[in-house]
Formats: C-alpha cells, sequence, structure tokens
C-alpha cells in the first residue's frame, strides 16, 4: 500500500520512474528518481510510505508517517538496475538520506528480503536498521547494504563510484533492485529518502525476445524448405 499526502495527475507515477535532468545529481549521475511527491514509480513491497516534505518515509498501521513510533516493517523497491557498463572513474550511484544513523547498533547486515520482512515478526524495533540493499536477482541476497551514517535531520549524499560498489561485494554483471527497508523505530528511528541518482547506463538491460528461425507465411517459399512426409 502508498499512502499519498498530495494529489499526483494521471500517469505521474509512471512518468516520474525514469526522470533524466542534471538537477540534484552529482558528477557522473543524472537525477533519476526523486521522491519529493511520489514513489517515483518504486514498487512497496511490505508495509507502507507516505511522502513527507522533501522524500518518502515508512508509514504506520494508520497510514500516518510513523517518524520514531512502532510501525510494520517496510520495503520499497526500485527497477531492475546493472553496472557492467557504468562510468569507472565517477560515482555511479547518489543515495541522499535525512533521518538516524541507518545502523545505530552496528549489526549484521540483512542477508535478504526474507530476513528483513520476517524481523521481529514483521514489525519495527528500537534494535532495527534503516537502510537501501543492493539485492541480487539472481541470487536473492544483498550483496551491499547502505547506511546513513549522520544523526540529524540534515540532507546527507552518499556516492559511490564502480570501484566502491565491487569493493563492498557488488556483481557489475548482475542485475539488482534497491530495497529501501526499515525495521527501526525508537530515538532517531526515523529515516527518509529524498533521492537516488544512477549513471545513465544503470539500468538493467531487458532480455531479448526469441530469435525467430522459421517464418511459415503464404508468400513463395514459406515452407522454408520443410517438407511434408505424410498427408
Amino acid at each position: 500500500m502508498f499512502l499519498m499526502k498530495t494529489k499526483i495527475k494521471p500517469g505521474a507515477l509512471a512518468a516520474a520512474a525514469f526522470v533524466f535532468t542534471p538537477l540534484g545529481a552529482g558528477a557522473g549521475t543524472v537525477a533519476t528518481w526523486d521522491f519529493n511527491d511520489s514513489n517515483a514509480g518504486w514498487t512497496t513491497t511490505a508495509g507502507a510510505f507516505v511522502n513527507h516534505e522533501d522524500g518518502i518515509t515508512p508509514a504506520d498501521a494508520s497510514g500516518n508517517r510513523a517518524h520514531d513510533a512502532a510501525h510494520p516493517v517496510a520495503v520499497l523497491t526500485s527497477p531492475a538496475i546493472n553496472f557492467s557498463t557504468v562510468d569507472p572513474i565517477d560515482p555511479v550511484i547518489d543515495i541522499l538520506w535525512k533521518g538516524g544513523n541507518g545502523n545505530q547498533n552496528n549489526s549484521a547486515d540483512p542477508a535478504n528480503l526474507a530476513a528483513v520482512t520476517s524481523y521481529n515478526g514483521g514489525n519495527t524495533n528500537n534494535s532495527g536498521q534503516k537502510g537501501l540493499g543492493f539485492r541480487n536477482l539472481s541470487t536473492g541476497a544483498y550483496d551491499f547494504v547502505s547506511y546513513s551514517a549522520q544523526q540529524n535531520g540534515d540532507l546527507e549524499t552518499l556516492s559511490y563510484t564502480r570501484d566502491d560498489l565491487v569493493t563492498n561485494g557488488i556483481d557489475t554483471n548482475a542485475n539488482y533492485v534497491l530495497d529501501f527497508f526499515t525495521t527501526d523505530d525508537g530515538g532517531w528511528g526515523w529515516t527518509r529518502l529524498n533521492e537516488v541518482n544512477l549513471d545513465a547506463n544503470a539500468f538493467a538491460e531487458v532480455e531479448p525476445g526469441p530469435t525467430i528461425f522459421w517464418d511459415f507465411n503464404d508468400e513463395p517459399g514459406g515452407d522454408n524448405g520443410w517438407v511434408v512426409l505424410n498427408g
């Protein structure tokens, strides 16, 4: 369920999924997903989210901004991405956060989506986390989880180069989705995702369709050399 406090024009959510402008992006990236007044084409996988100020944040069971209060575990999932052809030098992804430290207790990263959604029976507590998990679509594992490191309401931008991602466990030949998740509440338990900006070549390629070897039409030669043996 995705809850909005701002009315969106028809078609705006779909259009927001792939918007490329230079605003808000760092060197090497383009503004890709801006959560100012929509979910920017991401999918709610667990719990619920609501737009607040200049970003998106988890909602409580009543559909209101959860802030530091307990709420159902929430996961918001991006379209598929791939880092195989991104720039080798400049940053290829920027993550813009506001809120509390994403891993206040220095806990181990969740292994996969199931570890997040089943956390504490599907409800947050004050020992949880909030981060952005890079979920490998081949293995289902979180090969890397990025957390906000600050403990205030200021905007924080985390930028990673391709080498940074590889060092942190990313397979550049694999397809990924990004899971914005929260299992945390309590003091500085709130978080807000403002933007995610990518290298323009970071989107996963669509799998090619089947190759047609024989097209049996009514034109001369339309049997493609096949021979009738019976009938």
